[in-house]
């Protein structure tokens, strides 16, 4: 790991959404309003560094947001993030000005020191594709698994998973793929889809074809999250949110009880930036 840049308070700019304007052309759309941010965080530390992955073969951004406050060891607990398609860990966690949501969840009372860990996204949908390119074994064996193993800094515990997009899909699958890994899921705008012509018509390169879709198909595998706890949180504007609707039906199908919130939003920014604070609220309460 590489040196890491110390950031205080978040980074003003990072993600320039121009509010006014896209106030009215959101309104126009019947989305989500881009809400201000909330004050300058002073009691989250964000880290921003770099590794080479020896599984990528390439290097990979890490952006980590902890309590600056000490924190005992066994109280703390750790949530892994993962950007949409094309995002980096520091424009999903600065961008969305995550720190500044995580500084007003650990002010309130009986707040769980949560520390997010945001991981580089690419474009490879977080599963093994067919040019050998397999970003969810460099997730679990290079990020996770470190931080969770003997010797590492949250050693012996589950940890919280959750997405934005094509990285609530990843999260979702990981979840399913490693749940001795994780205690909740929170998938966000999660990119699904119920039937592989019905992916490869909406973004054909998603995977490689339909024996790629059906391996890695989340529908398929909703029984092994029995023993996690789930949250979907989807614009009801959004593409996903058929889908997103029916993989909840199908958790409580298989007798799970999952935490469903639809909110009027679309498939951007303003929307995950308005569901921040409740999206790790409840990966804080899931991992107490």
């Amino acid at each position: 790991m590489k040196r890491g840049l110390w950031i205080a308070g978040g980074v003003a700019g990072v993600a320039a959404l121009g509010a006014a304007g896209l106030t009215a052309r959101y309104l126009a759309k019947g989305c989500s309003v881009p809400p201000l941010p909330p004050p300058a965080a002073d009691n989250v530390r964000v880290t921003l560094s770099s590794f080479h992955s020896g599984v990528l073969g390439a290097p990979v951004g890490i952006a980590v947001l902890e309590p600056r406050d000490v924190v005992p060891a066994g109280a703390r607990r750790i949530c892994f993030c993962l950007p949409g398609r094309g995002g980096t860990a520091r424009d999903q966690a600065l961008g969305l000005y995550v720190d500044r949501d995580l500084a007003v969840l650990l002010r309130e009372p009986d707040a769980v020191p949560l520390t997010l860990v945001f991981v580089d996204g690419g474009e490879s949908y977080w599963h093994a594709r067919r040019d050998g390119e397999d970003r969810l074994r460099m997730l679990v064996e290079e990020v996770i698994r470190p931080r969770l193993g003997p010797g590492g800094a949250f050693a012996g515990r589950r940890a919280g998973i959750m997405g934005w997009s094509m990285g609530g899909y990843g999260a979702l699958l990981a979840a399913a793929l490693h749940p001795e890994l994780f205690s909740a899921v929170c998938g966000v705008s999660a990119a699904l889809w119920q039937s592989a012509p019905e992916q490869q018509g909406a973004v054909p390169d998603a995977f490689d074809d339909t024996a790629d879709f059906t391996k890695h198909d989340v529908f398929a595998r909703v029984s092994a999250l029995r023993g996690t706890k789930v949250r979907i949180d989807c614009g009801t504007g959004d593409p996903f949110y058929r889908a997103d609707t029916a993989f909840v039906a199908a958790l409580v199908a298989d007798g799970q009880h999952p935490d469903a919130t639809y909110a009027t939003g679309c498939h951007n920014a303003p929307f995950w930036q308005a569901r921040m604070h409740d999206d790790l609220a409840f990966v804080s309460n899931a991992l107490r």
